[in-house]
């Protein structure tokens, strides 16, 4: 199972069943898509972006435009290359533990929700667009131009964010979601949500202060979608720094402000 951590105004992702690839430019990691490349191998990959976007000119037309200016080994010089940002995926990141207090903190927190989705679902599984589990590196990676092609590219970011656990799915975007034009478009965000399968999510977690408000969202939404989930509510964990959790109904949901759990006598 794999899970999405999702703040308490993201009810939508249930009530409307569909969910975000979001356009690569818009992830959080700044390093998001920073590889090494040779000048010779970025000219490949300018012409090759122009072949797959099918346009005869981008904001870049020469490998310095897209290089820092200081030598690193292997005569080599570090490349913000920003395929990301003329990319025509968008990535859905999910994570292999609904427990983690950071990204419960970061993402939610601690009022928000995760979903758990069955991660063998036909929705998951489409040649070529995942599963791709993100390897955490202590410094970009060199890539051949096979790998800056593939969505391979995209499975490298910085240690620091190891803690995450992430696996990535992607789906292909409208080509004008996948520009950095897209970010004064107002249709970018529409165009890429996704319909999700009410058979695919099977777990949801509320969190330590997730309030009524939301409780009944999340309720209404299970009883419209015919969703057939297991809900477990977050507590702390007095004996280490973790979570435990609860088993709760449905109908819990509806009163989650008055589900009280006395502090311990030490």
């Amino acid at each position: 199972m794999l899970f999405k951590y999702l703040p308490k105004e993201r009810y939508d992702v249930l009530e409307n069943m569909e969910i975000r690839f979001t356009p690569m430019f818009q992830l959080n990691d700044p390093y998001e898509s920073m590889h090494l490349y040779s000048v010779e191998a970025t000219q490949s990959v300018i012409q090759r972006l122009k072949d797959d976007m099918k346009v005869s000119h981008l904001p870049f037309e020469k490998p310095e435009d897209l290089f820092c200016k200081h030598e690193i080994e292997n005569a080599h010089i570090s490349a913000i290359l920003n395929v990301a940002r003329m990319n025509k995926y968008g990535v859905l990141s999910l994570s292999e533990t609904p427990y983690n207090k950071l990204m419960w903190s970061h993402y939610c927190s601690n009022e928000g929700y995760v979903l758990g989705f069955d991660e063998n679902h036909d929705f998951f599984n489409k040649e070529g667009l995942g599963p791709l589990s993100v390897d955490y590196k202590s410094k970009p990676q060199e890539l051949s131009l096979d790998a800056a092609r593939s969505i391979d590219k995209h499975k490298f970011k910085p240690e620091d964010w190891s803690y995450e656990r992430e696996v990535r799915f992607f789906r292909e975007l409208p080509a004008t979601v996948g520009t950095i034009l897209s970010r004064q478009n107002p249709d970018a965000l529409l165009q890429s949500l996704f319909e999700l399968p009410a058979s695919c999510v099977k777990r949801i977690y509320v969190g330590l202060n997730t309030g009524k408000t939301l409780g009944e969202r999340l309720y209404y939404s299970i009883i419209n979608h015919k969703l057939d989930v297991d809900i477990y509510k977050l507590t702390l964990s007095y004996g280490s720094y973790g979570f435990d959790e609860e088993q709760i109904s449905k109908e819990d949901l509806m009163q989650l402000d008055s589900i009280k759990h006395d502090n311990p006598v030490s």
